[in-house]
């Protein structure tokens, strides 16, 4: 139980710090892109060479995806939180949690979705600027890479499933029990 209870601890500060950023990053591209100069010149300097309405379109368009990715990863460990809050009340087959586990699943195998058609674009555009294919098999980046989200996913799932079949196992169990006690 102190174990559930450390990682509780360890998801509050986590899901915390990430609603901090997040609504710091919002607010800052909000700034952006309603053109609202506030004395901070970080933005500016980032898009100081894309001046067209296309571009600055373009910024905004994936400035929302972004934000959309970023709050929908928020969003699964808010419900990871929930998982754990029921944990430490000792419900550990109920249909929220289920539930959780399953939406918690599906928002990471959305997020390895966009992110390989992330990557399949950023490779294209780099193939048509120098007219051949980079390919790059490094493996500095183990926590970065793509196929990590893949493996959450099918973890969460799978794990859905397997609380789903416990749960059923535990009903039947207990149908037993009733009726081998109706019968004695």
């Amino acid at each position: 139980m102190r174990t559930i209870t450390f990682l509780n601890i360890v998801i509050r500060i986590i899901f915390g710090f990430l609603v901090l950023l997040t609504s710091f990053i919002t607010i800052s591209f909000l700034l952006y892109a309603f053109n609202i100069n506030l004395g901070f010149n970080f933005l500016t300097r980032f898009s100081s060479n894309i001046n067209t309405p296309l571009s600055n379109f373009l910024i905004i368009v994936i400035g929302i995806m972004v934000l959309i990715y970023a709050v929908s990863y928020i969003y699964a460990l808010y419900l990871f939180r929930k998982c754990l809050d029921l944990f430490m009340e000792m419900k550990f087959f109920e249909n929220t949690i289920i539930k959780n586990f399953k939406t918690i699943g599906y928002i990471f195998l959305i997020g390895f979705v966009v992110n390989c058609l992330f990557k399949y674009f950023e490779i294209i555009e780099k193939a048509n600027l120098q007219k051949s294919v980079p390919i790059n098999f490094s493996f500095t980046n183990l926590f970065l890479n793509p196929f990590n989200g893949l493996i959450i996913s099918l973890f969460f799932i799978v794990l859905s499933k397997v609380f789903q079949l416990a749960k059923q196992q535990k009903e039947e169990n207990i149908t037993l029990k009733q009726e081998n006690d109706l019968t004695i």
